[in-house]
């Protein structure tokens, strides 16, 4: 009797959610679009040698309409629009069982008891949250940490109150010449 060994395997999947939006991101370089309906995910494709395959019933329903994807060259994010925002998802799936490839994104989540000003620190919808638009992530203003206006910066500048070490360099090349080293390494012709 022949065993047939199925190949496919799933993505990794990181989901963060926020009051009304899910983050989705599938990790696999230039992946090609999910088919999301109102209930479930579904995404497969072929790289090199590798077949991944994704099927998930959403906890909730979804609307796919009103959600967008970002399609970069290692990862696709989805921002799916959740149909009930005042539902707060125990977890991106509805089977009770815990799928060893779904792991949350800690960079993208938001505890449900945050309260919404803790948990707006980027006020746009979609995304803009990402930090995918033009400038800083969101579009970050730095003044609303109580750095004013940074854009007189530059860079580093000097150093300050640094000691010259021009001088050290000078003594350093003076003791070799005394001692008779030229600085080659080659300890062999040295007698």
């Amino acid at each position: 009797m022949l065993y047939s060994f199925d190949p496919c395997r799933p993505p990794t999947v990181l989901w963060a959610q926020r009051k009304d939006v899910v983050y989705l991101t599938i990790e696999v370089d230039n992946a090609p679009e999910a088919t999301i309906t109102e209930n479930s995910i579904d995404f497969e494709c072929v790289k090199g040698d590798k077949t991944y395959k994704l099927h998930l019933d959403f906890f909730e329903p979804v609307v796919p309409k009103e959600s967008s994807k970002l399609n970069t060259k290692r990862v696709s994010i989805y921002c799916l629009k959740k149909a009930d925002d005042k539902v707060w998802w125990k977890r991106l799936y509805k089977q009770d069982v815990k799928f060893h490839y779904v792991h949350t994104d800690f960079n993208r989540y938001v505890d449900e008891d945050e309260s919404e000003d803790e948990s707006s620190a980027y006020p746009d919808k979609g995304f803009s949250q990402l930090g995918m638009g033009g400038g800083m992530p969101g579009g970050m203003d730095f003044s609303q940490f109580g750095m004013g206006d940074m854009s007189g910066m530059g860079g580093m500048g000097g150093m300050g109150d640094m000691p010259d070490f021009s001088a050290l360099k000078k003594d350093t090349e003076l003791n070799d010449e005394e001692s008779g080293e030229d600085g080659s390494g080659d300890e062999e012709d040295r007698d």
